[in-house]
């Protein structure tokens, strides 16, 4: 019974661990974009990032990271901004017995329209 048991914990940790999943966009927002609104568009020079992180504890999720609001972050970094541009979004989760989180990470150029700054 005990070495059944044992048995069972490490599989149990093999089990855990981390996974992560990525995506590109050419353009993200979080809103419509008025195109034939825009006037004079740029990208800025660097780039923005943000993440969020939710903790679980036995299990159970206390809460779950939201891309809106991870993208509202990373567009509010340039003032101006009204999209992402060359997005890369991650998406990674990790486990060790009784905790563990989940993180969205979003990482893209600012587009910016200067005539409506």
């Amino acid at each position: 019974m005990t070495q059944r048991l044992f048995a069972i914990l490490c599989l149990a940790t093999l089990a855990t661990g981390c996974a992560s999943a990525a995506a590109n966009f050419a353009v993200l927002s979080s809103r419509p974009i008025p195109y034939e609104e825009l006037r004079d568009v740029r990208r800025a020079a660097g780039r923005v990032e943000a993440s969020q992180s939710k903790w679980s504890i036995l299990g159970m999720q206390l809460g779950r990271p939201d891309w809106d609001v991870v993208l509202e972050e990373a567009m509010s970094q340039a003032d101006g901004c009204f999209a992402l541009a060359d997005v890369e979004a991650e998406a990674s989760s990790w486990s060790a017995f009784l905790f563990g989180a989940m993180t969205f990470e979003l990482a893209g150029t600012p587009l910016i329209d200067e005539g409506r700054r």
